[in-house]
């Protein structure tokens, strides 16, 4: 999994910088960056229900891992072929960000039955930091490869550790087989049902959401803002994204810790709140290069310490309130909410640097961030979540 996620660092770098490189504009990057999160309105609480069917959820996550690598390994041959265009870099956002969904939704299914209940929220803390240094490497590597080698090469890369993930998944050892449903339509309302009943999943997924659909403007604008608006190399920018994963992974190692002092629901709204808030930087820099690139490093270092807080608090709080049998469809319908508003943040991101400019679009959209931990606030008064063990221990790493 830590592999898959430097491959997606690689992506996410590489392909929004090659979509610059090849004359994008404001409009056309929002629809970039938007197709990267549609799926997850179109397919993720089918994907819940379809993974479920499956007595091991690792069979689900290889093959999306051979689907995502097929298709980064056809840029490569389209480049030589002297196809590569902006069409086809949608072709392949829209292609790998939908295997990826049903391997995030099988994720969410196995990964509990690997660890005992007690060990969950620190295993979740573990792999989130095992992620990011994926992510790091994978991001810095991206904004290096594209301008020195090409973007081609940088997504052949990306195809291989895909390949690696599928290769290193088959040597899991298979959970005890669960017997699927008969029949997906019940499966898939399941989820939301759950979340409609739940007040912490509520909370949890109205921070997620409203963080998602602002952080999707936000980004869908970022590389174009730091290159022609900052006037910031496609290297700089590539460790610029790197740095934010950097400050990911130190979020991830303090967040047992976090939890411990603060309890899961303000640790929530810290999160929420450290992740928008040092974004208003980046959008109002100005002046000399040092300062402008001191600035954006320091602000994306601290965004990605409360997004790693926010991250997996939200993560802790669906362990303690899911039952282990139903987080594929849980996980399935959140995700069809919380990450189904990114194109459309992403879509009106793209539409509002085109029509204000980059730079006040940027600003609004780092303003609506800020408003996120109000759907945490609820949950300061009634504590951590009683999930199905009624153990908020659980869920707060006590």
């Amino acid at each position: 999994m830590s592999v898959s996620a430097g491959g997606d660092g690689v992506l996410s770098v590489a392909v929004p910088i090659a979509a610059v490189l090849l004359g994008a504009g404001p409009a056309q990057m929002g629809w970039l960056t938007a197709l990267a999160w549609l799926p997850s309105v179109l397919f993720a609480i089918a994907a819940g229900g379809w993974v479920a069917r499956f007595r091991h959820p690792l069979t689900p996550m290889i093959g999306a891992d051979v689907v995502r690598f097929a298709a980064t390994a056809s840029l490569p041959v389209a480049w030589w072929l002297g196809w590569l265009s902006l069409p086809a870099l949608y072709a392949l956002t829209a292609i790998v960000a939908s295997a990826s969904v049903v391997f995030v939704v099988a994720d969410a299914a196995l990964f509990p039955t690997l660890l005992d209940d007690d060990r969950l929220v620190a295993g979740q803390s573990l792999v989130y930091g095992a992620r990011t240094v994926a992510s790091v490497a994978g991001s810095g590597a991206g904004g290096l490869l594209v301008p020195v080698l090409s973007a081609p090469v940088a997504v052949a890369a990306d195809a291989l550790s895909y390949l690696w993930s599928a290769a290193l998944l088959t040597r899991i050892d298979r959970p005890a087989a669960r017997t699927p449903p008969r029949r997906a339509a019940p499966v898939s309302t399941t989820g939301l049902r759950f979340i409609a009943d739940d007040p912490a999943l509520r909370g949890a997924l109205g921070v997620t959401t409203t963080a998602n659909f602002f952080n999707l403007m936000f980004h869908a604008l970022l590389v174009l803002f730091l290159t022609r608006t900052l006037r910031l190399s496609a290297a700089v920018t590539g460790l610029v994204l790197g740095a934010e994963a950097a400050g990911a992974l130190v979020g991830s190692m303090a967040l047992p810790a976090v939890n411990r002092r603060l309890g899961m629901p303000r640790s929530l709204v810290a999160g929420s709140l450290l992740s928008a808030a040092p974004l208003t930087a980046i959008a109002v820099v100005a002046g000399p290069a040092a300062v402008v690139v001191t600035v954006v490093l320091v602000a994306s270092v601290l965004s990605g310490v409360g997004r790693s807080v926010q991250d997996i608090s939200v993560a802790a709080t669906f362990v303690a309130a899911v039952p282990v049998p139903l987080r594929a469809q849980v996980r399935g319908a959140y995700q069809t909410i919380s990450f189904g508003v990114r194109p459309v943040g992403a879509v009106l991101g793209g539409l509002a640097g085109q029509s204000v400019g980059l730079r006040p679009a940027v600003l609004l959209a780092t303003a609506g961030g800020l408003l996120a931990f109000l759907w945490a606030l609820p949950s300061l008064r009634s504590g951590a979540p009683r999930g199905p063990r009624g153990a908020p221990e659980a869920a707060a790493g006590r």
